[in-house]
């Protein structure tokens, strides 16, 4: 489970102030999302994706075997305990209805990968998760 200083630090890593409006605009609408999928993604321990399904986009589906969760790649990590985000960056919104992002999460032991997520904003509204 995601714990209260983690979230605390994706709180404050998501409250980052960008020098454009829109993409202000673009992260603060989507936030939520963000939070609720990073928040589940540092906690997944194996390649079971499907707990990130309610988070995708209309047809995109999270494998219940052969996702590439992070801490795939950090298999030293302690698995008793989620990675924690500890950077995002390369914010970019090609338009008004995509937002991608690179997310650094970082393991028990102070190893990091990068991963690279992008969301949609569906005919709602609402913000999904694409990758």
């Amino acid at each position: 489970m995601f714990s209260k200083p983690q979230f605390e630090k994706l709180d404050k890593l998501l409250a980052t102030k960008f020098a454009s409006a829109f993409m202000s605009k673009q992260v603060a609408e989507a936030r939520t999302t963000i939070r609720a999928f990073l928040s589940q993604n540092a906690c997944l321990i194996d390649d079971d994706g499907s707990a990130l399904q309610v988070l995708a986009v209309t047809a995109k589906d999270f494998p219940a075997k052969g996702y590439a969760a992070p801490v795939m790649a950090l298999p030293d990590h302690d698995k008793q305990t989620c990675l924690t985000i500890a950077a995002l960056g390369s914010w970019v919104a090609p338009t008004a209805t995509s937002l991608r992002f690179q997310a650094s999460y970082e393991s028990s032991s102070g190893k990091t990968s990068k991963v690279r997520h992008e969301l949609r904003r569906q005919h709602d509204g609402k913000w999904a998760v694409l990758r």
